[in-house]
C-alpha cells in the first residue's frame, strides 16, 4: 500500500513538473512568436 502511494506521488510530481515546464515554453514561444 505505501509502495502505491510513493508511485502516486511520484506520477503526481512528474506531472506537475511537466505542465511547469510546457507553461513556461509555450510563455517563451508567445514572446518569440508575437503574431500568435
Amino acid at each position: 500500500m505505501a509502495v502505491r502511494l510513493i508511485w502516486l506521488l511520484g506520477i503526481c510530481r512528474l506531472l506537475v513538473t511537466f505542465a511547469c515546464f510546457s507553461l513556461e515554453k509555450l510563455e517563451l514561444l508567445s514572446l518569440l512568436l508575437p503574431e500568435f
